[in-house]
């Protein structure tokens, strides 16, 4: 059977078409909802923006079935493993609420750096300060000493944009300390 790889990631293209052939009903059911959406829409654009999330829902089931088996392999990637076992539990049934757990203290402080990391590459400072909260350590000082510790790339810039945005100064000065300690490789 044929295979495409991407990364460490590996597709099945006689998987991927009989899993298009068994999304066909699904398809006509969806595009036949477009079709009402489209007649009830306003206008073109007003449309185009209420059929596309609903065309969405089919193509992403299919790419769920096609990638499952392949994000298990995936697991085994260290900067990728968190995003892997999250999503596996959550196809799995986990409640999301309840997947941090499939997920050790490390992983999960570095899935809360590489979180921040985006949220701080947004310019979102007051969601940057809420994301302190989604943190597993029960305090900052315990955070800031695992963040220290974690390894990640974007460690720094992290402690650097949560210190800029957080309106506690103290607060503010201990992240600038932990951001200047990783810097330099103190501890």
């Amino acid at each position: 059977m044929m295979q495409a790889t991407i990364g460490p990631l590996k597709i099945s293209i006689g998987s991927m078409l009989l899993t298009y052939l068994a999304a066909v009903p699904t398809l006509i059911t969806f595009s036949t909802i477009v079709l009402i959406v489209g007649l009830l829409a306003r206008n073109f654009r007003e449309a185009n923006s209420l059929a596309t999330p609903i065309m969405m829902i089919p193509l992403a089931s299919m790419l769920v079935g096609v990638a499952e088996p392949d994000v298990s392999a995936v697991a085994d990637e260290p900067t990728l493993r968190p995003y892997a076992l999250l999503w596996l539990a959550e196809h799995d049934g986990v409640d999301p609420e309840d997947a941090h757990e499939v997920l050790t203290r490390e992983e999960a402080t570095w899935l809360w750096v590489d979180t921040a990391a985006a949220v701080a590459d947004h310019g979102e400072a007051p969601m940057l300060v809420r994301h302190l909260e989604s943190a597993v350590q029960p305090t900052v000082p315990l955070l800031l000493e695992e963040v220290r510790a974690v390894g990640h790339p974007r460690t720094v810039q992290v402690l650097v944009a949560l210190a800029a945005a957080h309106p506690d100064p103290a607060l503010a000065k201990a992240v600038r300390r932990a951001a200047f300690q990783v810097h330099t490789g103190g501890s």
